[in-house]
């Protein structure tokens, strides 16, 4: 009797999951909203990000919650502008537009919150946002659609059972959050490489846009590029 007792009460239907509409025994409903869109209404802000675990915006921790920390800048900033946002309103605290061709060349300028080329960045000084570990954006309009890339030189420093660690958070966490669909080979399990370029494909609106993530641990680089379904800042839509 027990023993029937208990298969009876392992055979019983599970409750259904709020999130999915699964139940035991039965094929996975459909939602009613793709998952995309869904998650890309929702996020927003840093509140939940702590300078203990996540460091600052400015400055994230070369862990993989500072890696979610850069991943979120990267979403508020990039997916902003395709929404529409202005300049001024995806900046993150901290951070100030400045033209593209003086940054790069190493001269610090007046911030400029205007449309066109702009690399968004905490010191204007494309030599101190990579000596000290400073998240830059990068802004490009594209006729086909404006590009928008963050950099973070996260230091050679890093241990590497931790770069073992962010590689496999940019490799399973990245695709996730965005819902990508691979466009380059899939990387086929074991540890993961300590250098990588993956490409991706991101629903955009009415399109699909690509996706690129690049890390290099021996360089202390981390990249990632999208283009947006917008061909300016505060612009139209191709």
């Amino acid at each position: 009797m027990i023993r029937a007792a208990l298969l009876l009460i392992a055979l019983a239907p599970l409750p259904a999951s709020a999130q999915s509409g699964f139940v035991f025994g039965q094929p996975p409903a459909a939602t009613d909203t793709p998952r995309a869109l869904d998650i890309f209404s929702h996020i927003e802000g840093y509140a939940e990000f702590t300078a203990e675990r996540h460091g600052a915006v400015t400055q994230p921790l070369a862990t993989e919650l500072g890696t979610d920390l850069l991943l979120r800048i990267f979403r508020n900033t990039c997916l902003g502008i395709e929404r529409g946002q202005s300049l001024a309103e995806i900046t993150p605290n901290g951070f100030a537009p400045y033209e593209t061709l003086p940054y790069s060349f190493g001269d610090v300028t007046a911030p400029l919150f205007t449309p066109g080329r702009r690399v968004l960045s905490p010191t204007g000084s494309i030599d101190a946002d990579e000596g000290n570990g400073h998240p830059s954006i990068w802004l490009a309009p594209e006729e086909t659609g404006m590009t928008c890339r963050i950099e973070w030189h996260i230091g050679p420093d890093v241990p590497e059972a931790r770069q073992q660690s962010i590689a496999n958070y940019l490799q399973q966490w990245v695709p996730w959050s965005f819902a990508l669909i691979h466009a380059s080979r899939p990387f086929a399990g074991g540890t993961p490489p300590l250098t990588s370029a993956t490409e991706w494909d991101r629903p955009c609106g009415d399109r699909w846009c690509p996706m690129t993530i690049v890390h290099s641990f021996p360089a202390g680089r981390i990249s990632i590029e999208t283009t947006l379904n917008i061909t300016d800042i505060e612009g139209s839509a191709p």
